[in-house]
């Protein structure tokens, strides 16, 4: 049951990844999300359609220029993209294999907080996690 630290490190290069989205997108969702009750967010990414349905809602969201619309736009297929891969990644992951509530993996949690405690983006990112875990 020994969590090696590669694995730790490659959850946190996981993590890292999330930092490429913009911080925008992340209260969409999570309205879209509460609001449809959706369940398996994952699945709801990869769908097209609503994908379009995210799409509508940023366009809503911002006030601003039709060429700032068009950037926010892409900016928002972009992220989806990148959210849905660090979802299925994480779900895939071996972290999800382990109990980190016993006191064998303190010196690892301490370890990934210290890491991730300085970074928003990653904080925002876990924000939606834990959202999506409310559902």
């Amino acid at each position: 049951m020994n969590w090696e630290k590669g694995q730790k490190e490659d959850l946190y290069r996981i993590l890292d990844f999330s930092k490429a989205n913009d911080l925008v997108v992340l209260p969409i969702l999570i309205k879209i999300f509460k609001r449809e009750k959706i369940q398996d967010c994952q699945k709801f990414l990869s769908s097209v359609q609503n994908q379009r349905h995210v799409e509508q809602e940023i366009l809503k969201f911002e006030n601003s220029s039709l060429l700032d619309k068009e950037q926010m736009l892409n900016v928002g297929k972009y992220n989806l993209n990148i959210i849905t891969d660090i979802l299925k990644t994480i779900k895939d992951h071996q972290f999800n294999k382990q109990n980190f509530s016993l006191d064998e993996y303190e010196e690892i949690k301490q370890d990934m907080i210290i890491k991730i405690s300085y970074d928003k983006k990653i904080i925002e990112f876990f924000k939606l996690l834990i959202h999506l875990y409310c559902l």
